[in-house]
């Protein structure tokens, strides 16, 4: 299975703290189809990893995904039944990004 990570951009994310981050770029990967009544999706949020590739072999790098023994057709979250969105959680953002936050 071939993935691409894709994000989509917000103007501005108010945090719990008060702060705003101003403009945010958020990525994420799906895999699976959403069926009609959109009854079949997960979402899956984590800070585990260092990125929002998690499975299958990533369309750039070649690289599989972290919880590609997880996510795929007859696994655990199984792509013929669930349709899957990928978060990479915003506190996880990588050490340089955090800085410029603080």
């Amino acid at each position: 299975m071939i993935t691409e990570t894709k994000s989509v951009q917000f103007d501005s994310i108010s945090l719990d703290s008060g702060a705003t981050l101003t403009p945010v770029e958020v990525a994420y990967e799906t895999y699976g189809t959403l069926n009609d009544n959109k009854s079949n999706a997960i979402l899956i949020l984590h800070a585990f990893t260092g990125d929002a590739h998690a499975a299958g072999q990533d369309k750039e790098t070649g690289n599989p995904g972290w919880w590609d023994n997880m996510i795929g057709p007859s696994k655990g979250f199984d792509t013929h039944k669930y349709f899957r969105n990928f978060i990479q959680r915003l506190e996880r953002l990588p050490r340089y990004v955090r800085s410029r936050f603080r």
